[in-house]
């Protein structure tokens, strides 16, 4: 941490329950355990303000920012989980109870074209 007026802490051990190591240039809060000892202490976290607002500023919205390049946020309001990134990996198997949607293409409902017309949705 870099003080007001001059000066670096030792590292600081983060208080947090999510790894989100604070970058150089941001605001953090620190608690020191000794008055006075700039040795003894733990960095809490970011803090938003007026020049660092948060990401999100609806209540019923609870989410993170991956430093502005990606989001995951879940709106209690319509009950919708969202992630916006520019890839997302998963490396797991995937069940779906529902439909999936791709540009509007539904994978339980779509049809083909077909020499004979349309084809029916596809079968289990």
């Amino acid at each position: 941490m870099a003080y007001p007026g001059g000066g670096v802490s030792p590292p600081l051990p983060m208080l947090s329950h999510t790894y989100r190591m604070p970058r150089v240039g941001d605001n953090v809060l620190c608690l020191f355990f000794l008055l006075g000892d700039r040795n003894l202490g733990w960095c809490l976290g970011n803090y938003y303000d007026d020049a660092h607002p948060p990401f999100f500023q609806d209540p019923n919205i609870i989410g993170f920012d991956f430093f502005g390049e990606a989001q995951m946020w879940y709106d209690r309001k319509t009950r919708t989980f969202s992630i916006k990134a520019d890839r997302i990996l998963i490396d797991s198997t995937v069940e779906v109870t529902g439909d999936v949607k791709a540009n509007e293409i539904s994978l339980v409902t779509h049809t083909h074209p077909t020499p004979d017309g349309e084809s029916g949705p596809p079968t289990p």
